[in-house]
């Protein structure tokens, strides 16, 4: 048999389904209670309205990590579409992220593409800052829509201590989560 006939054969036998990154996908650390609902909630920059939410929380699963390709904190994560983190690394989303990418997509000479214009229209609609240097920019959080609960509040994120404050209430990511969504059991 020929090389190319080889080919052909051991590509036949993969299942049309298959999936090349499934064996990346990294599962959660996280222990979850037997009595607890845990969820998958999405932080979505809305360009048009000029805020950033926390919302549509669904039933987490073992697919829910398949389906948005976590891959954890390792080599992998470069094939991530999309920015997954567990609650514990909220920070990572709140931070540099966006101005890292940004950067990185400069340095490939991609400033052009479109994840490159989609980061440039979020600091223009003033929900992300940029620099130019690693490590600098974050989001707005001035840019939060809050709940009527904490409506008209300042937001800050305390990184060394990893909470975020709303007005004098001091949350812990989870807890930031579960007020942003005015949901305790979600």
């Amino acid at each position: 048999m020929n090389l190319p006939q080889l080919t052909a054969y051991l590509g036949s036998l993969v299942p049309a389904d298959y999936d090349p990154l499934a064996s990346k996908v990294k599962l959660l650390k996280t222990k979850i209670k037997s009595e607890e609902r845990p969820y998958a909630v999405f932080l979505t920059f809305d360009l048009e309205r000029r805020v950033i939410r926390i919302e549509d929380p669904i039933p987490y699963s073992q697919d829910t990590l398949y389906e948005y390709g976590y891959f954890g904190n390792n080599d992998a994560a470069t094939l991530q579409s999309y920015l997954v983190r567990e609650v514990e690394s909220l920070h990572y989303l709140l931070t540099s992220v966006w101005n890292d990418l940004q950067l990185a997509l400069r340095k490939q000479h991609m400033e052009d593409s479109q994840l490159s214009k989609w980061i440039a229209k979020m600091e223009a609609a003033e929900l992300i800052v940029t620099g130019n240097k690693k490590g600098s920019g974050k989001v707005r959080f001035d840019r939060f829509q809050l709940p009527d609960s904490l409506e008209g509040k300042s937001v800050i994120l305390q990184k060394e201590n990893q909470t975020i404050c709303v007005g004098s209430q001091e949350f812990k990511y989870e807890a930031f989560v579960r007020a942003m969504l005015e949901h305790e059991n979600k």
